[in-house]
């Protein structure tokens, strides 16, 4: 429930900067066994970062979640799954043998403070289409 609301929030609070921006990796088509790279870069120097992952069921799956730079929380993935925060301003999410139980659109999110504490949320989506 938690999880719920706090995705919820990153909806519905105001950016902290009008500036604000993510880059990120372009939509990905692979085949199995691929790796799958993506990499978000935000423009401000916000404090947190999150991976989640929408698939076809529509239910926006939490991942993982940084604060500056360290790993605070992540969901039960399997082991070809691999986060980490090289900067400030980059994610990067890795995908090894694909699968196509992996196709989803993956959101990085980034925010100043938690959703609690702050006013300041930004959000992008990747999306990876597995071909057969």
């Amino acid at each position: 429930m938690w999880i719920s609301w706090y995705i919820l929030s990153i909806w519905l609070l105001e950016i902290g900067s009008l500036n604000a921006r993510i880059d990120q990796t372009p939509g990905l088509v692979l085949r199995d066994g691929d790796t799958a790279q993506l990499e978000c870069n935000q423009t401000e120097s916000h404090n947190y970062m999150f991976w989640y992952r929408q698939g076809a069921n529509r239910v926006l799956q939490f991942l993982y979640f940084f604060q500056y730079r360290e790993l605070l929380e992540n969901s039960s993935l399997p082991e070809r799954f691999a986060a980490k925060q090289p900067e400030t301003q980059r994610l990067q999410l890795k995908i090894s043998s694909v699968k196509q139980e992996d196709s989803a659109i993956y959101f990085c999110a980034t925010s100043l403070d938690t959703a609690v504490q702050s006013n300041a949320s930004h959000l992008q989506e990747h999306f990876i289409c597995m071909s057969v």
